[in-house]
């Protein structure tokens, strides 16, 4: 089976490493929107879609698929001044996909390099360098917590085809 999670803030490169993978392997990509906003949608998705695509994994309807965001963007994005509260939740559903064996590629990026790569895409208003901060602190806080079988991929200095060869390793792919 081979149910691979790419997370992490934007611009570090996941979404074409996914790609990438999925056109080598084959394996459907599924790229999930933007983290659900307000609090009562994000519950909705975390009971209903989410809770459904991980029962679909442990009844092995679902063996393959490689998904571009999931539950570690709800933790990191989500407008609650404590991420904490109610996150219980995501953390089940973390250990159910741990059960059937799912793999997390967590990405991260120093936050100057994050910056230039906002600004070069004209993408550099939608959050302060605050919050860019916080969201990738949740990632890897998330990251450390998770019990799935994890990689955490700092794309600062590397190029994308060095980090997707390191993924590739993780997945034994390569």
């Amino acid at each position: 089976m081979s149910i691979l999670i790419l997370d992490g803030i934007d611009k570090t490169g996941k979404s074409t490493i996914a790609k990438k993978i999925s056109d080598l392997t084959r394996i459907k990509l599924f790229h999930s929107t933007k983290p659900w906003k307000p609090y009562e949608e994000f519950m909705h998705a975390i009971n209903g879609e989410y809770a459904v695509m991980t029962r679909l994994f442990e009844e092995k309807i679902i063996t393959e698929l490689i998904i571009d965001r999931f539950i570690a963007s709800e933790f990191a994005y989500l407008e609650e001044s404590d991420p904490e509260k109610n996150f219980n939740y995501l953390f089940l559903l973390d250990k159910r996909l741990a059960k059937v064996g799912v793999k997390i590629i967590t990405f991260i990026v120093d936050h100057n390099v994050l910056l230039q790569r906002l600004l070069r895409d004209g993408e550099d208003k939608q959050y302060n360098e605050h919050e860019l901060l916080t969201f990738q602190q949740r990632f890897i806080d998330f990251h450390k917590r998770s019990k799935c079988d994890k990689i955490l991929v700092d794309t600062t200095l590397k190029s994308v085809e060095t980090c997707f060869v390191e993924v590739m390793r993780f997945i034994g792919k390569m």
